[in-house]
């Protein structure tokens, strides 16, 4: 339970779910909690047994909490980590899983239907009673040989593996692991938790700087911004459109309230 001091629930009896169910309901809530500390604390536990998996039933975060630093670095170093579903009551913001941006294994819950709606298809899951469809990317050795069955897709594929790879062997402790991740980074040019990309305009920066541009042909598609003078040319049209609009709709008006008023039967005091 979050609050100023992480309160751990308990059930030493022979009934574990009444006895914390009763816990739950009896306890003393109090608004404003930060739940960064009980978090971490729970991931502790979680982390410390196999298959171990967080859910986290909360109110509006606020503010930051200065447990989030903490609870992101439990993940970057060890990204195989329990994962951590969220699940927010009522609206408002939510500064905590904002701040997880990013971290593979923190997913928030929708709230949708109301809570045991939302709940089912994830308990279902984790029981086992529905199929889930997970893909697994692997890399097969040629000598293996390739199905007979397999179809030649690009090599943004190959990166996904890559980029799988490199966080898993970047959570290592190992110096080689780490080491491996650095260098899978580099041949594959992808931007990862070990590695980073300058960008430069031209050659002569290129020369300044004592690197040498990438093949163009080896590294991933990137689209292409809008032009300067493309942004400016598309500005300009919404401008006039937003300025003709009203003056169109207040003339269309006019002329309907002057075909209904000579349409009808207009009659004088004599």
């Amino acid at each position: 339970m979050a609050g100023d001091d992480v309160a751990p629930l308990k059930a030493p009896g022979a009934q574990p779910r009444e006895q914390l169910a009763e816990q739950i309901a009896t306890y003393t809530y109090a608004g404003g909690s930060d739940n960064g500390a009980a978090l971490a604390a729970a991931w502790d536990a979680a982390a410390a047994q196999p298959g171990g998996v967080l859910l986290w039933l909360h109110a509006t975060q606020p503010l930051e909490s200065k447990s989030t630093e903490a609870l992101r670095q439990r993940w970057e170093r060890r990204p195989t980590g329990p994962p951590l579903f969220g699940y927010q009551f009522g609206e408002g913001p939510d500064r905590i899983t904002e701040k997880m941006e990013g971290v593979a294994a923190f997913q928030a819950v929708p709230a949708v239907r109301g809570a045991a709606a939302d709940w089912t298809p994830l308990l279902d899951a984790w029981a086992g009673r529905t199929l889930r469809l997970e893909y697994e990317r692997r890399l097969i050795a040629a000598a293996e040989g390739a199905p007979t069955n397999a179809v030649a897709a690009s090599l943004h594929l190959a990166r996904l593996w890559a980029a799988d790879e490199i966080r898993r062997r970047a959570g290592s402790r190992k110096t080689d692991d780490r080491e491996q991740a650095l260098r899978l980074a580099r041949t594959w040019q992808l931007v990862t938790p070990v590695s980073g990309a300058v960008v430069l305009e031209n050659e002569e920066q290129y020369r300044q700087a004592n690197l040498k541009p990438v093949n163009p042909e080896s590294t991933p598609d990137v689209v292409p911004e809008a032009g300067t003078l493309a942004l400016l040319g598309l500005s300009a049209a919404l401008l006039v459109l937003a300025h003709a609009l009203p003056r169109y709709f207040r003339r269309r008006k006019q002329e309907t309230a002057c075909a209904g008023a000579t349409s009808g039967d207009l009659s004088f005091p004599g």
